[in-house]
C-alpha cells in the first residue's frame, strides 16, 4: 500500500503529502526492523520538510517529530 501510494504521490507531483507518506514508512519500517529503510524514509522527508519551510507545529512538522521517536526508538 505504501509504495503504491508514494508511486502516487510522486506521480503527481505533491510533496507535502509526499512527505506526510513517507514519515508514514518510516515510522512502519521501524516497527518491523528495517531500520535502515525506516532514517531513509525520514531523511527524504527531512528534506520536503525543508524545502517546503513546514514548520515544526505543521501537520507535517508533527509528523516527522513522531516518525523521528519511532526510528530513535524509545527513550
Amino acid at each position: 500500500c505504501l509504495d503504491t501510494g508514494e508511486a502516487q504521490l510522486r506521480a503527481g507531483a505533491d510533496p507535502l503529502s509526499l512527505a506526510l507518506l513517507l514519515c508514514s514508512r518510516a515510522e512502519a519500517e521501524s516497527m518491523t526492523g528495517y531500520s535502515r529503510e525506516a532514517h531513509s524514509a525520514l531523511q527524504e522527508a527531512e528534506a520536503i520538510a525543508r524545502a517546503c519551510a513546514s514548520s515544526d507545529e505543521s501537520e507535517l512538522g508533527r509528523a516527522l517529530t513522531n516518525a523521528r521517536r519511532a526510528a530513535t526508538g524509545p527513550c
